[in-house]
């Protein structure tokens, strides 16, 4: 299976902010979070509650 390049892009916004995947660019939007664990559970919960395929 050939690798996969992921772009993290830091945003703005704060701790109430979901990571934001832009698969087709394979660019992950990633808020300014205060600390690892935090970064973890945001993840985790943006992956858990996602609404599908979506255009935007």
């Amino acid at each position: 299976m050939k690798s996969l390049k992921l772009v993290i892009q830091p945003t703005g916004g704060g701790e109430q902010f979901l990571p934001v995947a832009h698969t087709c660019f394979n660019l992950l939007d990633l808020p300014k979070y205060t600390s690892q664990e935090t970064v973890r559970e945001k993840l985790l919960q943006a992956i858990d509650h996602n609404q599908g395929f979506n255009l935007a």
